[in-house]
């Protein structure tokens, strides 16, 4: 078969692919539950290739992806909507493998020993899994028709050679537009009501010349959580000379010194070192404060675990709901973790904290809890803000598997942070947590909910055109008398002074950061190179954005006056305008190329592979391609017609 070929010619390149792919079958607890919708199995959930797609083709198609997933077979997508419209796709393009070849595939595999184990779980037959299995290997199929399509040629391969090595030498110029923060004007109700109004359904999703502020919020929870700190404890705790000598003795390697030895005297005197063990005596301060350490974090654990049995109680003996969650017990409310803190604090001080509503970032960065992540059998090794973020009015279980989410003041299991204890990373300070609130991802109510931050874009887009005024005069005086000469020149320099200092004034009477905006101001030469492939450029730009592919635009222009070739480059996500003199592009030589060519090639087509499989597997354009609409869309556009 013409495929096998490609296996074999590029078995490496589609090992990474195949891997890569492979991450996807970690997310099956997740998503192929995300199927379990209260909708009727009639129901429309849209249009794709001419044809109604029901939910019932959709709960067809994630049983079956559940047991390729099983058999630890990597999923095409991660959703059953994509994988539904990619196996109709490969269909389409008339690939079907039949049983023989999916047995002949998996024979040797360590698929095959899971089937019968699979087919029981799922109560179907082995054939119907060797059906499911062949249309995830057709979608796959597919796939790799593209890549072979692919392959590289001599023109890509040159492409991406002068992409990578031919470098601009260039003077810049930077101004930052938050130098101008101070100059810019106060909005008007009108500007605030507009800009509130055209990015109140979005999020931020700045473009290369444009700014596109987004003030949706994203899905939040609020949440109260108890801890018993360590740290707080550890001063409290004895540790008996027994403990102490048991834990040395356990831990012995860790209790050294390392002491200089001289060599011999007809040697030159330049000492070595070498380790020498300590005794119990000398090492016992180091050993007990270590001690002292581990026993904080373990008591404080323990009681941790306590206070958990007693969260647990209501919801001990409760069943599971169809839709993988626990049903809410009588009074499960009704548990104050102010009372459980009060009741446990008779020994060692349990800590009560109450957040407001908070998105993944806002979770993230709440002190200690944080960083910390599961222990239990839900979501093990799962970070906090996930957890939390798994709850019932946000996260969509599905059913026929074990609870994954939390239900609104259900207790989590106890979180840990890791931390090092007695000179070993450990688990360090548990945490019991239970969401009070929950808020889908909604626009905001009013623009009073948002009014500063809305202000504040406001006022950035009118400091970035004062910066572009300032730029651009620039910009004209140097296409006289050269870059550097227009910056000397210029007034600009004292008026960046200026700025910086206010802005340090109204920041409590000192200049932040030196002189920044007036140093970036003078002209200078990256210390990175600079070709059409670098991510970024000196420290004074930062995030190269369209700033490599304008430059050698400019290269392709007329030249100016002296030869001058310059240009002005608008940054948006760094919220600065770059002035560029080019002074040379280097030249790359064919001799280095044939030199580099074999291994260019394999370069490139790795290159290109992984971004043919992110564009291909990627949701939205497997929707595009598949002209899948949704419901009221495919409505609309039958009406049209």
């Amino acid at each position: 078969m013409k495929i096998l070929k490609v296996f074999r010619r590029y078995n490496h390149i589609l090992l990474m692919v195949f891997m890569s792919l492979l991450l996807i079958t970690f997310l099956i607890p997740q998503t192929l539950r995300g199927c379990g919708d209260q909708r009727g199995l009639n129901d429309a959930v849209g249009t794709a290739f001419g044809k109604t797609i029901f939910q019932n083709d959709l709960r067809r198609t994630a049983v079956d992806m559940e047991a390729v997933g099983q058999l630890g077979v990597p999923l095409p997508a991660n959703n059953p909507l994509d994988n539904y419209l990619l196996m109709e796709e490969a269909r389409r393009l008339e690939i079907r493998l039949g049983r023989d070849t999916v047995k002949q595939s998996f024979a040797s595999s360590p698929a095959a020993e899971r089937l019968s184990d699979v087919a029981s779980r799922q109560n179907r037959s082995v054939d119907s899994l060797y059906d499911a299995l062949g249309d995830s290997m057709a979608v796959d199929y597919a796939f790799r028709l593209q890549f072979e399509a692919m392959i590289s040629t001599q023109p890509r391969v040159e492409v991406a050679y002068r992409d990578q090595n031919e470098q601009a030498i260039v003077k810049l110029s930077v101004i930052s537009s938050d130098a101008f923060l101070e100059q810019a004007a106060e909005p008007t109700e009108r500007e605030i009501a507009a800009l509130f109004e055209e990015g109140k359904d979005r999020e931020t999703s700045h473009e290369d010349d444009v700014f596109k502020f987004g003030y949706r919020y994203d899905d939040r929870v609020a949440i109260e959580y108890l801890t018993v700190d360590p740290a707080k404890i550890k001063d409290s705790l004895r540790v008996r000379d027994k403990e102490a000598r048991e834990h040395y003795e356990q831990n012995k390697t860790r209790y050294v010194d390392t002491v200089p030895r001289l060599l011999p005297s007809s040697q030159p005197t330049r000492p070595r070192f070498e380790r020498r063990q300590l005794s119990f005596e000398e090492a016992r301060q180091r050993v007990k404060r270590d001690k002292r350490e581990i026993k904080a974090a373990e008591v404080a654990q323990r009681l941790m675990n306590e206070i958990k049995r007693a969260a647990d109680r209501p919801w001990a003996t409760t069943g599971m709901g169809d839709d993988d969650y626990l049903i809410v017990p009588d009074g499960a409310a009704d548990v104050s973790f102010e009372e459980l803190r009060d009741r446990f604090s008779q020994s060692y001080e349990v800590e009560y904290h109450k957040t407001e509503l908070l998105d993944a970032l806002g979770l993230r960065d709440l002190s200690n809890i944080g960083r910390a992540r599961a222990t239990g059998s839900r979501g093990l090794g799962a970070s906090f803000e996930n957890l939390a973020l798994r709850v019932k009015g946000l996260a969509t279980l599905g059913s026929g598997g074990a609870a994954q989410g939390l239900n609104p003041f259900e207790p989590s299991d106890v979180i840990m942070t890791q931390q090092f204890v007695g000179g070993v990373r450990g688990p360090y300070q548990a945490f019991l947590f239970r969401i009070i609130e929950v808020a889908p991802a909604a626009p905001p109510a009013a623009v009073d909910a948002v009014r500063d931050k809305v202000i504040e874009d406001i006022k950035l887009m009118k400091a970035h055109d004062i910066a572009k005024a300032h730029a651009e005069q620039l910009l004209s005086a140097a296409k006289t008398s050269g870059l550097a000469a227009a910056v000397e020149g210029s007034p600009l320099k004292q008026i960046l002074l200026d700025a910086q200092t206010a802005a340090g004034e109204t920041a409590g009477g000192t200049v932040p950061f030196g002189k920044k905006y007036a140093d970036a101001l003078e002209p200078f030469t990256p210390t990175q190179r600079l070709t059409r492939n670098s991510f970024s450029v000196d420290a004074r730009v930062g995030a190269a954005g369209p700033l490599p592919g304008k430059v050698f635009e400019i290269a392709d222009q007329p030249a100016l006056a002296e030869g001058r070739r310059l240009g002005l480059v608008q940054l948006i996500a760094a919220r600065k305008w770059v002035l560029v003199e080019l002074e040379e592009i280097k030249p790359i030589y064919q001799g280095e190329f044939d030199r580099r060519r074999e291994s260019l090639s394999a370069q490139n087509l790795r290159f290109e592979s992984f971004s043919l499989q992110s564009d291909w597997f990627n949701s939205d354009n497997i929707r595009l391609r598949t002209g899948f609409q949704p419901p009221q869309q495919a409505d609309s556009s039958s009406a049209g017609q």
